[in-house]
Formats: structure tokens, C-alpha cells, sequence
């Protein structure tokens, strides 16, 4: 659990609303 990890996340939960709405 680093600083890496807690960017992904931040890039999947930034991302998933916008794959939301482009459907």
C-alpha cells in the first residue's frame, strides 16, 4: 500500500464515472 496504489485508485475512480457517462 504506497503512493503508487493510491493513484491508481485515484485514476479508476476519476475514470469510471466518465466510462458512465460515455455510455
Amino acid at each position: 500500500m504506497g503512493l503508487i496504489e493510491a493513484i491508481i485508485l485515484a485514476v479508476l475512480a476519476a475514470s469510471t464515472p466518465l466510462l458512465l457517462a460515455a455510455t
